[in-house]
């Protein structure tokens, strides 16, 4: 009964053990934020990148690689628009 009115109002006093697992959970917060965002691509990196392909497949492969790139994402586009009409038909 003594140590219900000494506590009251206010937590325990932490023992050494979760002490540190406090400390080790705010470097931790700090060090690996909850929300990562990736950093973007500014012009510099997209010429490295560009730069890199070039030398890796050559002029003359890419601008087949590029077309192809482009063709793949028209797909998809069309594909993920497709999927989507028939959902919305289904739900009226």
């Amino acid at each position: 009964m003594k140590e219900a009115r000494l506590y009251s109002g206010r937590s325990p006093p932490a023992t050494p053990l979760q002490r540190r697992v406090q400390v080790a959970y705010a470097i931790l917060s700090t060090v690996f934020p909850k929300e990562r965002k990736l950093p973007s691509i500014g012009f510099p990196e997209l010429l490295l990148i560009l730069g890199i392909a070039l030398l890796f497949f050559g002029p003359k492969k890419l601008p087949e690689l590029g077309s192809a790139l482009g063709r793949t994402i028209k797909e998809f586009k069309k594909g993920v628009k497709e999927e989507s009409s028939p959902a919305s038909e289904e739900k009226k």
